[in-house]
C-alpha cells in the first residue's frame, strides 16, 4: 500500500470541497471508506473519492432532472386546470 494516493481527511475534505465532519458523516453512512494508520487517523483513497464524487454528481444531476419534471408537470396542471375553468365558466354563461 501506498501513502502517496492516500489523503488525511483534512486533505480528502480539501479535494472534495467538503468539510472534516461531512466526511465522517459520509464514512459512517457507508457511503464512504477510509482506512485507519495505527494511530487511528483515518486515509481516504483518491481513487475512491472521484468514484465517491462522480456519483454524487450523477445522484445530483438525477434529482435536478426530476424536480425540472416535476414543475413542468404541475405546470401543465395548472394550465389544464385553468383552460378547464375558463371552459366551464364560458359554458356556464352560455
Amino acid at each position: 500500500m501506498t501513502f502517496s494516493r492516500w489523503l488525511p481527511i483534512g486533505e480528502a475534505a480539501k479535494y472534495l470541497g467538503l468539510s472534516p465532519p461531512t466526511l465522517r458523516r459520509y464514512e459512517a453512512d457507508g457511503d464512504l471508506a477510509s482506512i485507519r494508520t495505527p494511530g487511528g487517523h483515518r486515509r481516504y483513497a483518491k481513487a475512491d473519492l472521484d468514484t465517491f464524487m462522480q456519483h454524487r454528481f450523477e445522484v445530483l444531476e438525477y434529482r435536478k432532472r426530476k424536480r425540472r419534471n416535476e414543475r413542468k408537470w404541475h405546470r401543465r396542471r395548472l394550465e389544464l386546470w385553468r383552460s378547464e375553468a375558463y371552459l366551464r365558466r364560458i359554458r356556464s354563461e352560455s
